[in-house]
Order: structure tokens, then sequence, then C-alpha cells
């Protein structure tokens, strides 16, 4: 019998007894008719879609006079599910910032563009930040974000916005509109 590391049963692995060549079992067991007693190797050799094999795809089996039917259970594991979190840095017009440096995932990427792909991670919840804007920006509270990637939702993008800095300029005048040169002004 073939199950999985929570012991339900799994269909589909190929499996050999003994001399026999490996067959692929459509349900979670097998059975070899008319053995002789001896010890018999009963071998997972192809893992189903969606396993793999671990330590214990392999046990013997002993048929004697006081056991005809030895039963053996074989483990496959669940492959892991890898996910893909994309970054995007844009500035509050939605356009695209250049050579931002963002942290996710703990580690620090500083971007040519402005996308990053953290690709093949376990699923988890995935938190980027921007940390050092090019000269042109400032970060808000749109420059962190968050998502979450699992089995059901295997890929996702966190948009991180920046907004460009602006200019004030002071122009002093008097009541005529002239220009006034020499003032104190402050801002």
């Amino acid at each position: 019998k073939v199950v999985d590391e929570d012991n339900k049963p799994v269909s589909g692995a190929k499996v050999s007894i003994g001399d026999d060549a490996a067959a692929v079992i459509p349900t979670d067991s097998k059975t070899k008719n008319d053995v002789p007693n001896g010890s018999y190797e009963v071998k997972i050799e192809e893992a189903p879609d969606g396993y793999e094999l671990t330590t214990t795809t392999s046990k013997t089996a002993e048929v004697s006079a006081t056991d005809k039917n030895p039963e053996v259970t074989l483990v496959v594991a669940k492959k892991p599910v890898l996910c893909d979190v994309k970054v995007v840095v844009v500035d509050e017009n939605n356009n695209p910032v250049n050579g931002t440096t963002i942290t996710i995932a703990g580690e620090s990427h500083t971007l040519t563009g402005n996308t990053y792909e953290l690709k093949d991670v376990e699923p988890n919840t995935y938190t980027a930040e921007v940390t050092n804007p090019t000269d042109k920006y400032y970060t808000t509270d749109k420059s962190t974000g968050s998502k979450t990637v699992d089995e059901s939702k295997k890929s996702d993008t966190i948009t991180l916005v920046v907004n460009e800095y602006g200019s004030v300029t002071v122009k002093v005048v008097d009541e005529d509109n002239k220009p006034v040169s020499g003032a104190k002004v402050s801002i």
C-alpha cells in the first residue's frame, strides 16, 4: 500500500514487487498472488504526479508459513508548492520608477529597472518595502506592501508607490507687482 506523510492513500505510484517489472498502481495498493515463502523487495520506482520519493519507498515483505499475506506500507511525500512574488515600484501616477532599493524576505536589492522577482519560494506572506528611493522620490505609507502566496495563489505582485518631490517657487513683489530683491524668505 502507498500512502502520503499523513497516512492518506495515494494512487498512481509505479511499484515493483520482487523481480516483477514495476507497474503503475491505479489505486493505493497492489497484490501479487501465488508467491512462495521468502523475502521480496517492494519498491516505489516512480512517485505519482505531485509527489516525490522518501526514505521509506522500499521495504522487504516476508512471506512465511505463519504470514502468507504480509502488508507493506510505503510512503511518498507531497512535492512542496513553490511560488513567485513580483515587486513593482511606481510613482503616484503609476509611472515606472527605476533604480530604487527594496527589501523583501530580509534581503536588500537595488533595482536596475522597476521590477524584482522572487522565484520558487515557499508559500508565505511576503512584505516588500522601498528602503532607498532615487533622488527625485520619497517614500510614503504606500511604499510598503504585503501579499500572501500559497497553493491557491501561486504568484502575486506587490506594487510599491513612491512620490516624486515637487518644487516651490517664491517670488517677492511689491504692490505694483514689481520684483523685490534682498527679501528674506522661509519655507
